[in-house]
């Protein structure tokens, strides 16, 4: 019992402005055999580690990118920068803003494109692994005719596992949409439509 309370603990530090942890839905939590570390295998900044059936954060390490909710199967983490919602949100509003091509980019991206681009057509993520494929489904039902993820030099960035993840989940979201005969598809490009 005093292991459990240890680990509740421990996955509390988690719990920040960046990322909220749900305890009971973590399958290290459900399960001490279980060996999922999908959270501290895809974070692009190396602060989630994962040892001995105990999961850490270093919150000075954390940039907030959600891609550790993105990749969690059991929906244990969920982000706080942006929530779910508001992603949605800006997402919807600038696909509209774009006549149904719903443009996200990285952080990164956007600063170094700084007045070349309508911010109004523009949603801003951390990092494009932030991006799940709820998100892409959503904008297909939303009317969207096309989902454009925009990256920056990711190649070159610290934080590049995301961009791994962004494919990943591009191409997942991509075979969802074609089993659903929805003509809407997914990408990754290196420039703002």
């Amino acid at each position: 019992m005093n292991q459990f309370k240890m680990f509740f603990g421990v996955l509390e530090k988690l719990q920040s402005a960046n990322v909220h942890v749900y305890q009971d839905r973590c399958a290290v939590v459900r399960n001490r055999h279980a060996s999922c570390t999908r959270c501290a295998d895809a974070c692009t900044s190396g602060c989630i580690s994962y040892a001995d059936n105990v999961l850490t954060i270093s919150p000075e390490k954390c940039i907030g990118c959600g891609t550790c909710a993105t990749v969690c199967p059991t929906c244990a983490i969920e982000s706080e920068n942006p929530t779910d919602a508001e992603l949605f949100q800006s997402t919807v509003s600038a696909m509209r803003a774009a006549d149904g091509v719903a443009i996200i980019a990285c952080e990164r991206m956007l600063q170094a494109a700084k007045g070349l681009y309508d911010p109004d057509k523009v949603s801003s993520v951390v990092c494009l692994g932030r991006v799940d494929e709820s998100l892409i489904a959503l904008m297909a039902l939303a009317g969207g005719k096309k989902v454009v993820l925009v990256k920056g030099a990711c190649e070159q960035c610290e934080h590049c596992v995301g961009l791994d993840t962004a494919e990943l989940v591009c191409e997942t979201a991509n075979k969802l949409l074609e089993v659903w005969n929805n003509p809407l598809r997914a990408e990754i490009s290196d420039r703002i439509p």
